[in-house]
């Protein structure tokens, strides 16, 4: 029986990690106007630049599976009027499914406006609000918001949220009492098997 140790052990590490398993497919329902929200506070003397949420937000719909990604329409940013200057912004992505918290991100930008015509202007997100981050039935959720962007001509610009399932997740690992009680009926079992084959012979 001196292979007993190490097939206890084996025993032992086979049903710790039995636990362990894919992450699974998430559906995902957005959340539109109300619980989900874009606020605009610019300082622009003759020029305004406001922001809504996407009318399609709330009809979102969809399944990822592992590292998958979708992108949606988030807000949008509408000019008026002329003038130059800056801005700041404070948004929230919320979800019906799955139960888990909103994403919400704040950010600055600049924007020049003339006759109601996006002349120029750029939004940026403060990294450390954003992306963020969710567990959801084992998986991994990253939601972020699109950076960096450059606004050309037209008085609207539409900016889009990235959701992704990143997947992983491991079942939790059994508390140590737990694997102290294993660990004592698995070398019980072994001795009871070991005496029944000594007596046999």
């Amino acid at each position: 029986m001196k292979k007993l140790p190490t097939i206890l052990a084996c025993l032992v590490l086979v049903i710790c990690f039995a636990g362990a398993a894919g992450a699974t497919p998430v559906t995902f329902d957005l959340a539109g106007v109300g619980a989900s929200s874009v606020v605009v506070s610019e300082s622009v003397w003759g020029a305004n630049l406001s922001g809504a949420i996407s009318s399609t937000l709330g009809n979102q719909i969809f399944t990822l599976g592992n590292n998958e990604s979708k992108t949606v329409d988030f807000f949008t940013l509408t000019t008026s009027g002329t003038g130059l200057g800056t801005y700041s912004i404070a948004a929230k992505l919320a979800f019906d499914l799955p139960s888990i918290g909103a994403a919400t991100g704040i950010g600055n930008g600049v924007f020049g406006s003339l006759f109601g015509v996006f002349s120029g202007g750029t939004l940026t997100w403060d990294k450390s609000t954003l992306p963020d981050y969710f567990t959801f039935d084992g998986n991994t959720i990253k939601v972020d918001f699109q950076d960096g962007i450059s606004v050309g001509l037209g008085n609207t610009e539409i900016v889009h949220a990235y959701i992704t399932n990143l997947g992983g997740g491991v079942a939790p690992v059994p508390e140590p009492g737990s694997m102290v009680l294993l660990g004592v009926g698995l070398l019980g079992l072994a001795i009871f098997s070991k005496r029944k084959m000594n007596k046999e012979s």
